[in-house]
């Protein structure tokens, strides 16, 4: 969750959802992110490397 915050430059400030959960063995990363008024952008992405699971889940929303 950190990670995925940290590759947006994100702070409290930002309106972002995240829930880092495991399922199976694996971690699972649920994002939403908040727009100017458009459509909320969401990502699910499981693996086992927290650091590369954000940043599959971020480059998704990039």
């Amino acid at each position: 969750e950190r990670e995925f915050l940290r590759l947006l430059q994100g702070d409290c400030d930002l309106p972002v959802g995240v829930h880092a959960r495991v399922v199976n063995g694996e971690l699972e990363l649920r994002t939403q992110v908040f727009g100017d008024g458009s459509a909320a952008k969401m990502a699910v992405e499981r693996g086992s490397d927290p650091e590369k699971l954000a940043a599959n889940v971020f480059e998704k929303l990039a």
